[in-house]
């Protein structure tokens, strides 16, 4: 039930003496999300953690349109070959003008914690992209491998590190071999990549590998050629293609650091990280590689990048990609062109790309992903000797949804003090390159962001669901007694972040782990 009118029917909630319940209704949740395989625990911790004096729409919106624009859907090829229904990407493209200039591209990466409950085809992009308005601004929605959480190994195209990382890489250099009518289309000369949480920590992966040096990039395929052998590393070693150029990233509540989100224990069942890093991580104890966690984590990466711009161009990824290795597109119904399609030459970039431009956009209520970590790589870049544009866009009273356009997103009637209409200025006026309006609304220092930090709240980590368990909270043995199988899933996630930190727990917590997961 995923049409326009399924974000229509909501499930109700009401606050009754701080419990939660399934009757009348402040808060509400779109049907289709709430039954759509979502653990009962969200729902929970959304009353838990939410102010209950106003609707919230945390989710979705209601009578959400498709703008007008023209949309084909095709399929890209990795290093290891394309997986029907994964390896695709949807190009949606307002019909130009005779005349019109290219439109640039915004690669859209979506969110989940790398989990494959979570997709295109249930997380829905209609209000972020209208954010960005009609101004002629084609967006490419990137579906990838993620991971199985019962049986990583078993995942659906092989998902996890680096092949979901390569996935995106492989989708992002398609877009040079798309049909030629489409092509000259799009300026390619003027990317974007945008991602939300989990797709926040694969575009910035994106973003940085479009700015190493190319000793850097070295460092980064031999780790990937490590674990996935000499094609995956060919594919990072190849890199962007020449005639791309990422102008800037946008991180909306974006996992910034995979190290810190494996250490919290971020993610419902705590372990979201750890399964993302499943190939290297050794059965004994579940530890990881420092090499290859840094190579899997942009804020890692961000303190390889160049403290100068070269003179001659190295920084750029080496060489454009082949056909073999930048895959190819099939079009919907169509046969797969190739990069030698006919029509003009695509224009290689000359010279060092430009500075990475990023914009960091966190809620404050936040709980799923902690607005720390967009301001930990934001005072990386800050601090760095050659500082980037960056911009960090904190905003009060917002949670992990509302910053991916999931929430309230009528810019022309807006719900009394919703920030969407701020954040929509801020992602039009990042595409469009106007740092005056940026630099009003963002914070540009540590000093100005870390006071708004201080009043972030808590997120739901490792060590909260610890505590729940060892003071016997009354709102968290009721979930657990009610949906036994997803107890037994944190369960097993706390077990194996325990061992990843090398730590014993509590013998509350040993008792009540030994109680719902028998493994």
């Amino acid at each position: 039930m995923r049409g326009k009118g399924a974000l229509n029917y909501w499930l109700r909630f009401r606050r009754d003496d701080g419990k939660c319940g399934r009757d009348q209704a402040d808060v509400r949740v779109p049907l289709w999300m709430a039954f759509d395989r979502l653990p009962q625990r969200y729902i929970i911790k959304f009353c838990s953690q939410r102010s209950f004096s106003q609707p919230v729409h945390a989710l979705a919106f209601e009578g959400s349109e498709e703008p007008d624009m023209e949309a084909q859907t095709y399929t890209y090829t990795t290093f290891r070959g394309a997986v029907e229904g994964v390896h695709t990407a949807t190009l949606r493209l307002h019909a130009a003008a005779a005349g019109a200039p290219p439109a640039p591209v915004l690669v859209y990466l979506h969110g989940g914690y790398w989990k494959p409950q979570w997709g295109v085809h249930n997380l829905d992009t209609t209000g972020l992209f209208a954010a960005f308005g009609t101004d002629h601004v084609a967006t490419w929605s990137v579906e990838y491998a993620r991971v199985d959480q019962l049986d990583p190994a078993a995942s659906v195209a092989g998902g996890g590190w680096p092949h979901t990382c390569l996935d995106v890489l492989a989708a992002l250099n398609t877009l040079t071999v798309l049909p030629e009518e489409t092509r000259v289309q799009l300026d390619l000369s003027r990317v974007y990549l945008c991602g939300h949480s989990a797709g926040g920590h694969l575009a910035l992966w994106l973003g940085v590998l479009s700015r190493l040096s190319r000793g850097e990039l070295e460092r980064v395929a031999f780790a990937i050629g490590k674990v996935a052998g000499a094609d995956a590393a060919a594919a990072a070693m190849a890199g962007i293609a020449e005639s791309i150029t990422v102008r800037g990233v946008i991180g909306l509540a974006a996992v910034t650091s995979l190290t810190a989100c494996a250490a919290l224990g971020l993610s419902d069942f705590h372990d979201a990280a750890l399964h993302f890093m499943w190939r290297v991580g050794s059965s004994a104890g579940g530890a990881i590689a420092s090499g290859q966690l840094g190579a899997a984590c942009p804020l890692a990466l961000w303190t390889s990048l160049p403290d100068e711009p070269p003179a001659d161009g190295s920084a750029t990824a080496a060489g454009a990609l082949t056909a073999s290795a930048a895959g190819s597109a099939e079009g919907a119904g169509g046969e797969a062109p190739s990069s030698s399609s006919s029509g003009p030459p695509l224009r290689p970039r000359s010279g060092p790309p430009p500075p990475l431009r990023v914009l960091l956009v966190h809620g404050l209520d936040d709980v799923d992903v902690p607005a720390s970590l967009s301001l930990s790589l934001a005072a990386a870049a800050w601090t760095a000797p050659l500082p980037p544009p960056l911009w960090l866009l904190l905003l009060p009273g917002c949670d992990h949804y509302v910053v991916a356009g999931l929430g309230n997103t009528d810019v022309s009637n807006p719900t009394p003090g919703a920030p969407w209409p701020l954040l929509a200025a801020a992602l039009r006026a990042f595409v469009a390159e106007d740092a005056p309006c940026l630099d009003g609304a963002c914070c540009t220092s540590i000093a100005a962001a870390t006071p708004m930090i201080s009043t972030a709240i808590e997120p739901v980590c490792a060590r909260r669901t610890m505590g729940s368990i060892a003071t016997d909270d009354d709102e968290f043995k009721q979930w657990a007694e009610t949906n036994p199988e997803a107890a037994a899933a944190m369960a097993r996630g706390l077990r194996r972040w325990l061992a990843w930190i090398s730590e014993a727990p509590a013998e509350v917590v040993r008792i009540w782990l030994e109680a719902h997961d028998a493994s």
